[in-house]
């Protein structure tokens, strides 16, 4: 039928288009390679990114952990409350300082409290605001705060007159009080001026 003409001659006359779809099937097939390539550290890169964000999280809320035990775990403390009356009369604005009395060079925490209109008080320690104080024996200050303290003028502060006739023991430190480990809700402190001194101290 084709005479002498070669089995490729013949194929080329029917397929005139073979080297087309060669061409265009290793194009093709260079194509699909390079995505995959390309595709392939995507998904490693999204699955180290998940990996990294599980991670983080992990260590986050591990140092959340970490946070809340150091917190639970700090020095026990015991509740305390109490008032502060002139005469009977409830003190407002009244601070309360409860300086601890060391005797093996281990000084506790001080706590610290405000009187309410009722002249009542409730302790924290005063860098963590942890409720109470910490058991061992206490030296007490007590002053009055000024709720609206006056402006600084040339270094010299606007004092107001104390509402309050307070004994000059009463900010020496030679009052003290206890703290049990049962705390309590009794740390009164009740001052009759007329059988109080008001000498400086040392007169």
């Amino acid at each position: 039928m084709f005479g002498d003409v070669s089995a490729e001659s013949r194929i080329l006359k029917l397929f005139p288009f073979r080297n087309v779809f060669t061409c265009f099937g290793k194009f093709a097939g260079t194509i699909f390679v390079s995505a995959n390539f390309r595709i392939v550290p995507d998904r490693f890169r999204e699955k180290r990114n998940t990996i990294s964000m599980k991670k983080s999280s992990f260590y986050i809320c591990l140092l959340f952990c970490l946070c809340f035990l150091a917190v639970g775990c700090g020095p026990k403390t015991a509740r305390v409350s109490g008032r502060v009356t002139f005469d009977g009369t409830p003190a407002k604005d009244i601070s309360v300082l409860f300086q601890a009395i060391s005797s093996d060079g281990i000084t506790a925490e001080p706590a610290f409290g405000k009187t309410n209109g009722k002249g009542e008080f409730t302790l924290a320690l005063m860098n963590t605001k942890k409720k109470g104080a910490i058991p061992g024996e206490y030296a007490v200050y007590i002053s009055w705060v000024d709720p609206e303290p006056g402006d600084v003028i040339e270094g010299a502060k606007d004092l107001k007159p104390i509402p309050y006739k307070i004994p000059p023991r009463a900010s020496s430190g030679e009052m003290t009080f206890t703290v049990t480990e049962e705390g309590t809700t009794e740390a009164n402190f009740d001052f009759e001026t007329s059988k109080e001194s008001y000498k400086p101290s040392g007169v």
